[in-house]
């Protein structure tokens, strides 16, 4: 059709279009040029708006509306069929509604109103709550008759859906606010007028909801004022909320004036607009939890003076670090020597860097991680003082520390320095085992020897038994020397069984310097040191020749030994 000849079908986005392209002769309304003017005025309106518009329009109640009311209509629905379609056809879901108010402008010539009117319709592919805002107004035509029904509507499912959250939440909001563990009490307006206040809130000032409720807060909890007033005031005022922790507030309650600690959060309750309306007020009581860290902190602080006084060696290492917190005087000065500013605050392994390769590390770290108590008794460590290594005997107990949570954060360490009493005790165990060797082998000689430097001591009688001249000095060597060839076999396999068990045993023939034969026997024991390694030998030497013996031995043997006596090896 010709927009010329249909002014008022002109634009009117893709409806306009639709409405254009549309064969309406084969409709209830008839062909376009036989329309009343009524109707075309309306339609012309109706396209042209851009707000959500629907006509209903003659006896069948034929369907118009525009491309603001379109999206109303969703996806795989009643768009576009519903255009120029009878109303009854094309809405049977609400049908029953809306017909009446259709009949009421059309016969009554009076237009309707509903806000947020639930008309569930069929959209997108299936039946949906969609909520309007809707009036029903008459059209008349020219002859001031009522010919149809102009629908200026506004869907606001979206609206209603929100609004409902919305109360919905804030329902479920006070529920869960009164069966917080919190206090929570909303103050309105610059009084500071309770407007709620929950049951833990009310527990904690000891008071009746009928007692506080609509009053200003500080009728019914005056001491709190002092403390409190001005810290709401300010919030009120400027918006910014405030946060404390373990403020001293002192309440009447319970029939008594207590001091109580809280962790407070004024926060300011804001209208949508902005304006600040009142004061939320989220409180939690640490009462408690205050008086037993003060308490708590008594205690370490007298458990500290302790340590620090104790004759004990102690300290507390904390981490992963094992930085040292805590160390009194006698672990400083006696086991460390070290000063305070050297060691306070540090790691344990900074300050003493040569325990990384000695088993101390893995012991802490088996204390910490796994929660154990380890005890040791004369534990060899390596010190460094002044620059050298000193050799400490230590009586040690590790103990984990826990947190509150149970979670291990540190290790007390206990120390004896028990090296004076280790090196007494070896002295004397050292001069019991040679008196033992002497008492039990009767005359003897003994000698001790440094298996390091193969240094030999030795008692003067042991000159005699190997045959050499009075005030000799002698090594190692010229002992060995004087071994028969024969039998150094003995020695050297007495020496294997030595290095295992630390006993030393062996008889064997030796040649004497005036190139007789002699039978030894030779008791010892071989020392190790804490790596396992043999250190010394102390032993004895008794000559326990049998003079008729080696008479007959020489008889036999004399010429064959003074051959060898020339040329016999050197032994080691």
């Amino acid at each position: 059709m010709s927009n010329n000849n249909y002014a008022f079908l002109a634009n009117g986005g893709e409806m306009g279009k639709l409405t254009r392209a549309k064969d309406w002769s084969q409709t209830a309304v008839g062909a376009v040029e036989s329309w009343p003017q009524s109707l075309r005025t309306t339609i012309g309106i109706l396209l042209n708006s851009k707000f959500p518009m629907f006509l209903f329009w003659g006896p069948d109640h034929i369907c118009f509306y525009n491309d603001a009311y379109r999206p109303s209509l969703g996806n795989d629905g009643k768009h576009p069929a519903i255009l120029g379609e009878k109303g009854a056809d094309y809405w049977p879901e609400i049908w029953d509604f809306i017909k009446p108010l259709i009949d009421q402008v059309l016969n009554k010539g009076e237009a309707t109103w509903h806000e947020d009117q639930l008309l569930p319709i069929y959209r997108n592919g299936k039946m949906e709550d969609v909520y309007w805002t809707f009036s029903y107004s008459p059209v008349n035509d020219e002859n001031g008759k009522t010919a149809g029904v102009l629908v200026i509507c506004n869907e606001t499912t979206k609206q209603v859906i929100t609004r409902k959250n919305l109360e919905e939440s804030e329902k479920r909001f006070r529920n869960t606010v009164k069966q917080l563990p919190l206090g929570i009490c909303i103050l309105k307006g610059a009084d500071l007028v309770v407007e709620m206040a929950n049951s833990t809130y009310l527990h904690i000032i000891d008071k009746e909801e009928k007692d506080i409720l609509n009053k200003p807060i500080f009728e019914s909890v005056p001491e709190a004022k002092e403390t409190t007033y001005s810290l709401l005031k300010n919030v009120f005022e400027t918006g910014v909320p405030y946060y404390t922790d373990e403020l001293a507030v002192t309440l009447n309650r319970y029939n008594k004036k207590e001091l109580g600690y809280f962790n407070l959060v004024f926060y300011p309750l804001k209208e949508e607009n902005a304006e600040i309306t009142g004061v939320i007020v989220i409180s939690y009581e640490v009462t408690e939890e205050v008086k037993a860290r003060h308490l708590l902190s008594e205690s370490e602080k007298a458990f500290r003076n302790i340590v620090m006084e104790s004759p004990i060696a102690m300290a507390i290492f904390r981490g992963k670090e094992y930085t040292i917190e805590m160390a009194n005087l006698t672990m400083m000065h006696d086991i460390w020597q070290r000063e305070e500013k050297d060691c306070i605050g540090k790691p344990l392994l900074e300050v003493f860097p040569e325990l990384i390769n000695q088993k101390y590390p893995e012991l802490l770290n088996e204390v910490l991680s796994n929660g154990k108590t380890i005890r040791e008794n004369e534990s060899v460590a390596y010190v460094d003082i002044k620059g050298k290594l000193k050799k400490f005997y230590l009586d040690y107990e590790y103990t984990t520390l826990y947190e509150k949570n149970g979670k291990a954060s540190g290790i007390m360490c206990t120390v004896y320095d028990v090296t004076s009493k280790v090196k007494a005790r070896k002295k004397v165990e050292t001069a019991e085992e040679r008196a033992r060797l002497a008492i039990e082998i009767g005359e003897i000689a003994t000698w001790d020897l440094d298996l390091r430097t193969r240094k030999l001591i030795y008692s003067d009688n042991i000159l005699d038994i190997f045959g050499f001249q009075k005030n000799t000095k002698i090594v190692h060597q010229d002992i060995r020397d004087r071994i028969l060839p024969d039998d150094e076999h003995i020695v050297v396999a007495a020496l294997a069984e030595a290095l295992k068990n630390s006993i030393y045993k062996y008889e064997a023939r030796i040649l004497k310097l005036d190139n007789t034969i002699g039978w030894i026997k030779v008791h010892g024991k071989v020392f190790f040191d804490e790596n396992n390694e043999p250190t010394k030998m102390l032993g004895t030497v008794m000559d326990f020749t049998d003079e008729r013996d080696i008479q007959q031995i020489l008889f036999k043997s004399e010429k064959k030994f003074r051959l060898l006596a020339d040329s016999m090896p050197h032994l080691i």
